[in-house]
């Protein structure tokens, strides 16, 4: 799948709208220790502290932000769009108005389950608009039989470049895929995920055992001789 690409014909990146108050001095500060060739230090900078400068009004701090979780961000927006334009789309989307809420960020909270959110709205609203991969019949629907947790994960993680894993994957709805990719590929908790897809813990538990049931019949169906 690669990485993203901004195409040329949809919006650019940018972030100067409303870039207007003083910056504060925590980020001055930051932004002169960047000048001072402070970048091979960066990785000590947490999510948050630079999340709290782009709040001050380093736009470095939040370029910095991009960098980390660009991939993330349209890996996310590709599961659920499974259209590689609509996902930069989404992706851009998710980031400009990331930018633009800098500013009432809580940062008593993480910053990846926040701005996974955001990433997942931006690609909810685009797919209702353009509608490129309607909900399939009885996915949200149907009765749940209880579906053992253990070892799951370990199973998906030995699966990972199958080619009956992806296609089962593919052929979810992304209610139900992406709850799937970001627990058993990227190890988020329940309780990102939860913040992340915007449901309560037990609706999310619910949710998890419909998709991986799901997933398992599509599996064996694919693998049957």
């Amino acid at each position: 799948m690669g990485g993203p690409k901004w195409g040329a014909r949809r919006r650019r990146m940018t972030y100067d709208e409303g870039q207007s108050q003083p910056m504060g001095e925590d980020a001055r500060e930051f932004e002169a220790f960047l000048g001072k060739g402070g970048e091979a230090r960066l990785g000590r900078t947490s999510d948050e502290e630079l999340m709290r400068f782009a709040a001050e009004g380093s736009l470095r701090a939040f370029e910095c932000l991009v960098e980390r979780y660009k991939v993330a961000v349209f890996s996310l927006c590709f599961q659920v769009l499974r259209s590689r334009e609509d996902a930069e789309e989404a992706a851009q989307d998710c980031f400009i108005k990331t930018f633009r809420a800098r500013s009432v960020y809580d940062p008593s909270r993480k910053v990846a389950p926040w701005l996974l959110k955001i990433a997942t709205n931006a690609a909810r609203d685009l797919l209702r608009r353009q509608r490129a991969r309607p909900v399939q019949q009885g996915e949200e629907d149907w009765v749940v039989e209880q579906v053992p947790d253990d070892g799951f994960g370990e199973g998906i993680q030995r699966e990972i470049d199958s080619e009956e894993l992806h296609a089962a994957l593919r052929s979810l709805s992304p209610e139900m895929r992406v709850p799937l990719t970001l627990k058993y590929l990227h190890g988020y908790s329940n309780t990102e995920l939860a913040e992340i897809i915007g449901t309560s813990l037990s609706s999310l538990k619910v949710r998890l055992a419909r998709a991986r049931e799901l997933l398992h019949r599509r599996l064996v169906r694919r693998l049957e001789p």
